[in-house]
């Protein structure tokens, strides 16, 4: 229900509150669309219902906790939605791997050294052949989804996510490890889709 304002700019209103929609980064790329967000906080109980009633297009909520007020809640709003924004991150490519962008979470990131910690950057990561880097990305990032929050991969065949742990697997249990992924839980994520 998006009003157009006085000067014909698309504008929505949002009420920051525990009643709302639970955000997600879909919805976060629908409110990047709009030219004005008016945003409300409550303080403690919240706003009158007839405010609400009258002026409210759409109630957000960050997640199922408490707070004092929606004010951190609209900082968490405005800084996802800020992301989007073209020109906002440098480089716009970097943000299509982020978590959740995908419907997955962000497979782990290395820097250098390669070693640091007793732990090693896998190799592939050091091997200049791009195109087996992204795909070896994408299949960590789905296994590490799997393992982490299993929700989000209800959609996904188990035969593919099988693929993407058998591969994960060649690592040496060095660079399982530096992955952030115990051996035992790969093996008992694998073991679980063979059957």
């Amino acid at each position: 229900k998006a009003k157009e304002n006085s000067v014909g700019k698309k504008t929505v209103t949002i009420y920051l509150s525990a009643q709302g929609e639970k955000l997600n980064q879909k919805m976060i790329h629908e409110l990047g669309q709009y030219e004005n967000l008016i945003l409300l906080c409550g303080r403690y109980g919240g706003i009158d219902q007839r405010v609400i009633n009258e002026c409210v297009d759409r109630e957000i909520s960050i997640g199922d906790y408490i707070l004092n007020g929606g004010e951190i809640a609209a900082l968490v709003l405005i800084d996802a939605i800020s992301r989007t924004i073209p020109g906002v991150i440098g480089n716009e490519d970097s943000v299509k791997y982020d978590s959740f962008e995908q419907g997955l979470l962000e497979g782990p990131i290395f820097t250098r050294p390669r070693e640091a910690f007793g732990q090693v950057v896998p190799e592939i990561l050091l091997s200049g052949d791009h195109k087996k880097i992204k795909h070896w990305k994408e299949s960590l990032a789905l296994v590490v989804t799997a393992l982490k929050r299993p929700e989000l991969v209800v959609n996904i065949s188990k035969r593919e996510i099988l693929s993407a742990a058998q591969e994960i697997r060649t690592l040496n249990e060095m660079e399982i490890k530096a992955c952030g992924i115990e051996p035992e839980e790969l093996n008992g994520l694998t073991r679980g889709l063979e059957r």
